[in-house]
């Protein structure tokens, strides 16, 4: 009698799955307005559990040099307290030193090089009409070569506008207004402060919970979740880091040896050091 209770609830199971699969397929555009609405209304705790995984990555690193051996009551109490502040701060600041130092002088560094490539451009057709006499094929195929510069970076600049237009015009249309995003945002960052405080609560919360209900699979999810997590923290402390460490050096370098647009290529340097391979590159 055990084992046909166990089938016919695997059966009930399975059934009402396909159902309710068979039902959101059928009604495919409700379904996909209520998912819609559903992630608009959970936008700001979305964005606040970003904003808390981001802070905590300097959170944990704060903590530990933060009074480490302490046993001053009133230091413990205010730990958390103070390294939560320290983190936000600490992403203040690298904003502000990305949008008021590293960004200028990414822009700056784009227009010498929208400058010097014609010319060099130029120097380089020259070359090659030098040395193209036995070939008279490739010498008029190379006359007839001619790039519209100011045409090519009109048409670029044009490509760039309209593809920041279009994301910022579709986030707009996904978030909401100006204000919606700030709203969202506030409440956003509101959210991670709490999730930060009481992040040991919700931990033994979130366990209690797979224990209850997901019991055969809370092992092989917690060994995902944190592999993932140690990884992709790991990542972001490591590729930070390394981005730090060579726009510095090669902005001092440069300055020792008296190289023009010091500040310029560390920040070009240091921006693409972020990404694998090609920064580097």
């Amino acid at each position: 009698m055990g084992k046909f209770e166990l089938n016919d609830k695997k059966i009930i199971k399975y059934t009402l799955f396909i159902a309710i699969l068979v039902l959101i397929i059928i009604n495919i555009k409700f379904a996909s307005n209520m998912i819609f609405k559903v992630f608009q209304i959970s936008m700001p705790l979305i964005i606040g559990c970003i904003f808390a995984y981001i802070l905590n990555i300097l959170l944990t690193r704060i903590e530990k040099i933060y009074f480490p051996n302490t046993k001053n009551k009133f230091i413990l109490k205010t730990k958390r307290a103070v390294c939560t502040i320290l983190s936000i701060f600490s992403i203040i600041l690298i904003l502000f030193l990305l949008f008021y130092i590293v960004i200028p002088e990414i822009v700056s560094a784009f227009t010498i090089f929208a400058k010097a490539i014609p010319p060099a451009f130029d120097k380089f057709q020259y070359w090659l009409l030098q040395y193209s006499d036995k070939v008279p094929q490739f010498e008029s195929y190379i006359e007839k070569l001619y790039i519209n510069w100011d045409d090519l970076f009109q048409k670029i600049l044009g490509f760039t506008s309209n593809g920041i237009t279009g994301i910022v015009n579709s986030t707009f249309s996904i978030v909401g207004s100006i204000f919606s995003v700030i709203v969202n945002i506030g409440i956003g960052l509101i959210f991670s402060v709490y999730i930060l405080f009481n992040k040991e609560t919700l931990k033994r919360q979130i366990n209690k919970v797979g224990r209850r209900y997901f019991i055969k699979y809370k092992k092989g999810i917690t060994n995902v979740l944190n592999i993932a997590d140690e990884c992709f923290s790991s990542f972001i402390v490591g590729q930070c880091t390394e981005a730090v460490i060579l726009g510095c050096l090669c902005t001092l370098g440069m300055m020792i040896f008296k190289f023009p647009y010091a500040p310029m290529v560390g920040a070009v340097i240091g921006v693409t050091a972020l990404i694998p391979m090609v920064g580097a590159v």
